[in-house]
């Protein structure tokens, strides 16, 4: 069990992601702040309609991006390790502090034919959108340690989606599960609907990952 700084956010974080985030609540430039000045890691958890989702990622803060006057802060976190909040409460700075057990995979294997699969259809879909550009993958150049979540940081899913991988303990579960998406929304990618389906929620950019 180990204490860490609690950040709601809509938004779900996948391990070895990255993402800007705007720091403007003052409970939350403390907690930054912090993290900061201590090289401290802070957890993020999904906040839904429903209330906060107990699985959760830890972060890491890679870049200021700008640290503006006021103390707002323009930043870019890495998603680092997957956690269950066991319990929280209101800390010194107001910001939430969560006990929380770190968790892995419980069966990180794949059939490498199931990640080909799913390259492949998203490269389909990739090859298909003519009204905005979206990348291909080469499957040589997925280096992370979770291909699903690499994956999954550019596939359309809605919110609920990605906190559904997020809480999967099997590599092969969330390939086979991305697959299927992919196989479902092909059909639909040629229309202006489908392409603002693929976009939607999409606010990842290329990680620079801090070394180990």
């Amino acid at each position: 069990m180990k204490k860490i700084g609690i950040f709601p956010l809509r938004l779900v974080l996948f391990p070895e992601s990255a993402y800007p985030l705007h720091i403007f609540e003052e409970r939350y430039k403390a907690l930054i702040s912090k993290c900061l000045q201590e090289r401290a890691h802070f957890g993020i958890n999904f906040m839904s309609n429903e209330g906060m989702k107990d699985v959760g990622c830890s972060a890491t803060i890679t870049e200021v991006l700008r640290h503006y006057d006021d103390g707002r802060m323009d930043i870019v976190v890495a998603g680092v390790k997957r956690y269950k909040l066991k319990s929280f409460a209101d800390g010194a700075d107001k910001y939430y502090v969560g006990d929380v057990d770190y968790f892995d995979d419980i069966d990180n294997s794949f059939n490498p034919e199931q990640l080909e699969k799913c390259v492949e259809i998203y490269n389909r879909i990739a090859d298909t959108v003519k009204t905005i550009k979206i990348e291909t993958i080469a499957i040589e150049t997925i280096s992370s340690n979770f291909p699903s979540f690499q994956l999954a940081q550019k596939a359309g899913l809605a919110i609920e989606q990605r906190q559904f991988l997020l809480e999967s303990r099997n590599e092969s579960e969330r390939l086979i599960y991305l697959f299927e998406h992919f196989h479902k929304i092909l059909p639909t990618v040629k229309t202006i609907d489908g392409i603002n389906n693929l976009v939607k929620n999409d606010g990842y950019i290329k990680p620079n990952l801090p070394k180990s």
